[in-house]
């Protein structure tokens, strides 16, 4: 006694399951994509080394998965590239810096007693005594730039080492 099996029309079985298998690797960048994108943010927040402040930065997050088979992940702040890379030596603008340190005062234990105020030539009127302190950190960009502090490219190192685990768990193995 035998049995016999036959596919009469390997082509479509062959089709059906390229995209069956295109499907599940979809889904799986589609995770890793969620995984960098979580991954980053945890970055972001974490207190030690973290660049988290007021959550603008990790809240300008896109992570766009509408394409088949290609996705993107980023962050539409100006400034995440110079919170990722760094920069060079520059001159900065001064209100982000002082509104910053105006944001931080207490995280760093800066005491404004004076009340005198001055207006500068950009129209906005700042403490004499933060803008004093902003201008230090202004003249410390000016000669060494600022560090690089990278969220994005050690998540998706992470989870490309990990892509081979979301592929198995998408086509079902362990």
């Amino acid at each position: 006694m035998k049995f016999i099996i036959k596919f009469d029309n390997k082509n479509n079985i062959n089709d059906n399951i390229k995209r069956a298998l295109a499907k599940k690797l979809d889904k799986a960048l589609n995770d890793i994509s969620d995984f960098i994108g979580n991954e980053s943010d945890r970055i972001l927040r974490d207190p030690d080394d973290g660049t988290f402040d007021t959550g603008f930065l990790a809240n300008s997050r896109v992570v766009d998965k509408e394409r088949f088979l290609y996705k993107e992940i980023g962050y539409s702040a100006l400034y995440a590239p110079y919170i990722e890379y760094g920069t060079e030596p520059h001159h900065p603008p001064i209100k982000p810096i002082y509104d910053w340190l105006n944001h931080k005062k207490k995280d760093l234990n800066i005491k404004i007693k004076s009340k005198e105020v001055v207006t500068l030539k950009d129209g906005n009127t700042y403490n004499v005594s933060l803008l004093k302190i902003t201008m230090a950190i202004i003249k410390t960009i000016e000669k060494k730039g600022t560090e690089e502090h990278p969220f994005l490219r050690p998540s998706f190192n992470l989870g490309k080492s990990k892509t081979n685990e979301f592929i198995k768990r998408s086509i079902g193995g362990k």
